[in-house]
């Protein structure tokens, strides 16, 4: 929240299923013991006797939630991994989620573009084994291990994206069928491309916009190399030809 006098000002926390407040006495930590998690559709209101002072959506859902990262406020949820996946899931696609219901094979590795989209933005999430129109847990084909799949997955990020992101793989069981989740961190060195056997010399690249993936313009490419620190010149040479 904006600003340091905070002394009786009251900081409440609400949701669908949840609110409590705490009456503040300095600048600091604010703490909410959440038994269920954190409540769907979650807003930090700051305010003094009737006056709204400060407001805040923590919801991963909402285009708002980026104002707590440009505020400085930092909010610790510790949630179990898989209450965490479930809640993903249960939000939906979004501009750092998507899901797909079949792993990627190296013929239809062209699903990773999402996966360079994501590196070249603010990382994301991929759900293997999900529906993306019913938003329903269809599963994974258990044919091999889960820890087989996990490095298939990889593997094939490591073979089709260029550079390299950073990513990790982790499996879930949601109503006891195998779900597979694949963790982007946002690229340290955009941008980053798809590669494909008939075009390994000219990457395609990609970005995110909503809950789509999209062919990147050269100004989208721009701004992702400027946002890590490069510069324009560094863009125009190293996107030459």
């Amino acid at each position: 929240m904006e600003g340091s006098r905070v002394n009786g000002a009251e900081l409440e926390l609400f949701g669908e299923s949840e609110r409590s407040s705490r009456r503040l006495e300095a600048a600091g930590e604010a703490t909410f013991p959440l038994a269920h998690g954190l409540p769907a559709h979650a807003w930090l209101w700051l305010k003094r006797g009737t006056m709204w002072l400060d407001y805040r959506s923590i919801d991963p859902r909402s285009g708002w939630t980026g104002d707590l990262d440009r505020a400085g406020v930092e909010i610790e949820v510790p949630v179990e991994p898989q209450v965490r996946i479930e809640a993903l899931i249960a939000s939906g696609e979004g501009p750092h989620v998507e899901f797909k219901e079949c792993l990627p094979t190296k013929q239809s590795r062209r699903t990773l573009k999402t996966v360079a989209a994501f590196a070249n933005g603010d990382g994301g999430t991929m759900v293997f084994g999900i529906n993306r129109d019913e938003v329903t847990v269809t599963g994974l084909s258990e044919d091999k291990p889960p820890t087989k799949l996990r490095d298939h997955l990889v593997d094939l990020v490591r073979g089709t994206v260029i550079p390299m992101p950073h990513v990790e793989a982790r499996d879930y069981r949601i109503d006891d069928k195998l779900i597979l989740v694949l963790e982007v961190s946002p690229g340290t060195s955009p941008p980053y491309g798809l590669s494909t056997p008939d075009a390994r010399d000219k990457p395609e690249y990609f970005v995110r916009r909503g809950a789509s993936t999209f062919p990147a313009q050269p100004n989208d490419l721009s701004e992702a190399v400027l946002s890590r620190g490069r510069t324009e010149g560094d863009t125009s040479s190293r996107f030459a030809g």
